[in-house]
C-alpha cells in the first residue's frame, strides 16, 4: 500500500512576477496595508440588532410583514388631513372671478372706471401737480453752475485769418535737434538740447557748448551782458556755464533752500529782466526761491505762496496758484507778490493740466493746450478768451510796434504743423503770422517734428525752440 504525501510538505506552485509596476487584481504590493477580507473586526455583529437612524424599529420576525397586514408605523406627530373641498366659485383673484359672467369673461361694467384692462390703451393716471413736493432747482432761474457738473472747457479749432504780410522763418541751426529750453537777452540767444546752442549777437549760426550730456529743461541768461547760462537738467541738476569758460560748474545750494520749502526735486527758472544778477526759481513743491549771485546761493520767498506755473521772464513775474484760482504778479522779482482772484475766463484756462503764463507790462496771458488762450490788459479780473487758439504749446509777451503784444504757437497734430499767431490784445483776436511744417509723410516715425516748446521775443524777432531745433521769425520790413 503506497503512502499519500503529506499536504503540508508539498511546496506551493510558483507564481510569475509581473513585469513592471502592474496595477490591478493581481497587485499584492499593498496587501500589508489593508486588513484581510475575512477579518471579523471589519463586519458588524450579525446577532446585534440593527437600529434605524430615524428611530423606527423594524419587525422582530423576518416574516412578520408577509401576512398581508399593513404595518402601523409611527411617523411622528399626528396630522389631520381634512378632505379637500372644491371651491366652485373659484379663486377671487384667479380665472373664476366672481365678477365674471357665465362665459368666464369679465363684463365691462363690472370693473371700476380706469380699470378696463385694455393693455396699452389704458387711460393715463391723472396727477395733480399742486400735490407734488417742490424741488430746490425750481427756486432758481434754471441756469445751473457748469463747474458743479464737471464741464470741461475745450478750445475751438476755428480757422484763423492770416496776417496781411507773413513773417520770415529762418532755421538757425542746420541740424534738426530737439530743443526744450530757451533764453534770450542783450541780443544773445541760447537754446538747450543736451548741449547749449549759443547764438551771439550778430551771428547767423549758434555755437555748441557741452554741458553734461543730459537734456536741458530750463534756462536763464544772467550777468550784465547775459553771458552766463544757468541751466536745469531733466535730472534736477543745476549747472552754470559762462560763454568763455571751458567747462560748466554744478551748483547745489538750492537744495538747502528747497528743504526749507518742503523738499523739491527740480527747478523752473524765471529770468528777471531788470536784475541781471538775480533769478527766481519755482521748486517742484510750488514754493519760490531766489538767487542774487548768479545762482550760487538761494533763499526762499513768500512761504505762504505755492505756484503751479511760472513765467519764463519777469517783466513782471507772473505765476498761477496751485488750484488755478488766483493770478500772482510781482514787479520786484518775487519779493512782493500781489495775488488776485481770476475772472471766469482766466480761471477756466488756469485749471488745465499744464497751464502756461506770461506777462509784459500790464498784459497777461494764460494758455493751455486743451483749453485755449485767454488774455487781459487790466489785471486778473478782465480776462477774455481768444477764439481759435486750440493746441497752445508755447507763449511769449513783449513790446512790438510800441505796444505790449502776445504770441502763441498752436500745434496741429493731425497735420504736424505749428501756426504761430500774434494776438491783438485790444480785440482778443489772433492772426497767423507764420507756419512751421513738419517732416514729409515718407519720413516714418518722425512724430511731432513741427512742435514748438518755447517762444521768446528778443526785441527784434520772435525766437522759437522745439522739435526742429532753433528758429527765428522776423517781422516784415516796416512792420
Amino acid at each position: 500500500m503506497s503512502a499519500s504525501p503529506d499536504p503540508l510538505s508539498v511546496p506551493p506552485p510558483a507564481v510569475e512576477e509581473p513585469d513592471g509596476d502592474e496595477q490591478g487584481p493581481g497587485d499584492t504590493s499593498f496587501d500589508d496595508l489593508l486588513p484581510p477580507l475575512d477579518d471579523e473586526s471589519t463586519h458588524s455583529d450579525d446577532d446585534a440588532p440593527m437600529t434605524d437612524p430615524v428611530g423606527l424599529d423594524p419587525p422582530s420576525e423576518p416574516d412578520a410583514a408577509d401576512d398581508g397586514a399593513i404595518a402601523s408605523l409611527d411617523v411622528g406627530r399626528d396630522f389631520d388631513f381634512d378632505e379637500e373641498v372644491a371651491d366652485e366659485a373659484g379663486d377671487a383673484l384667479g380665472v373664476n372671478d366672481p365678477r365674471a359672467g357665465d362665459g368666464g369673461e369679465l363684463e365691462e361694467g363690472a370693473l371700476p372706471d380706469g380699470d378696463e384692462r385694455d393693455g396699452i390703451d389704458d387711460e393715463p393716471i391723472g396727477v395733480e401737480e399742486s400735490e407734488l413736493p417742490e424741488l430746490d432747482a425750481d427756486d432758481g432761474s434754471g441756469e445751473g453752475n457748469a463747474r458743479l457738473f464737471g464741464t470741461l472747457l475745450v478750445a475751438d479749432e476755428a480757422v484763423l485769418e492770416s496776417a496781411e504780410r507773413a513773417w520770415t522763418l529762418t532755421l538757425l541751426h542746420a541740424v534738426h535737434e530737439r530743443c526744450g529750453a530757451l533764453a534770450t537777452g542783450a541780443g544773445t540767444v541760447v537754446a538747450g538740447s543736451s548741449d547749449l546752442l549759443w547764438l551771439d549777437p550778430g551771428r547767423s549760426a549758434p555755437v555748441r557748448l557741452a554741458l553734461d550730456g543730459t537734456r536741458i529743461a530750463s534756462l536763464a541768461l544772467l550777468g550784465e551782458s547775459r553771458q552766463v547760462a544757468l541751466c536745469v537738467t531733466a535730472f534736477g541738476r543745476l549747472l552754470r556755464r559762462a560763454r568763455q569758460s571751458s567747462d560748466s560748474e554744478r551748483l547745489t545750494d538750492w537744495r538747502r533752500a528747497a528743504d526749507l520749502g518742503g523738499g523739491a526735486e527740480s527747478l523752473e527758472l524765471c529770468q528777471l529782466e531788470a536784475e541781471p544778477s538775480s533769478v527766481v526759481a519755482r521748486l517742484t513743491s510750488g514754493h519760490l526761491v531766489r538767487s542774487d549771485d548768479l545762482g550760487l546761493s538761494f533763499y526762499p520767498l513768500d512761504p505762504t505762496f505755492t505756484a503751479f506755473a511760472l513765467s519764463a521772464t519777469g517783466q513782471p513775474l507772473a505765476a498761477l496758484t496751485k488750484d488755478g484760482a488766483e493770478l500772482a504778479l510781482s514787479f520786484d522779482g518775487g519779493k512782493t507778490i500781489v495775488r488776485e482772484p481770476l475772472a471766469p475766463a482766466g480761471r477756466e484756462i488756469a485749471e488745465g493740466e499744464a497751464p502756461l503764463v506770461t506777462a509784459w507790462d500790464n498784459v497777461t496771458a494764460i494758455a493751455d493746450a486743451t483749453r485755449g488762450l485767454a488774455i487781459s490788459s487790466a489785471g486778473a479780473s478782465a480776462f477774455r478768451l481768444v477764439p481759435g487758439c486750440a493746441g497752445v504749446t508755447a507763449i511769449a509777451a513783449g513790446r512790438f510796434a510800441g505796444r505790449a503784444t502776445v504770441w502763441a504757437a498752436l500745434y496741429r497734430e493731425t497735420a504736424d504743423r505749428t501756426d504761430v499767431v500774434m494776438v491783438d490784445v485790444g480785440n482778443a483776436e489772433a492772426r497767423v503770422i507764420a507756419a512751421v511744417a513738419g517732416a514729409d509723410e515718407d519720413n516714418e516715425g518722425a512724430g511731432e517734428t513741427a512742435r514748438l516748446e518755447r517762444l521768446s521775443w528778443d526785441g527784434a524777432r520772435l525766437i522759437g525752440a522745439g522739435a526742429m531745433g532753433l528758429l527765428a521769425f522776423e517781422p516784415p520790413a516796416g512792420a
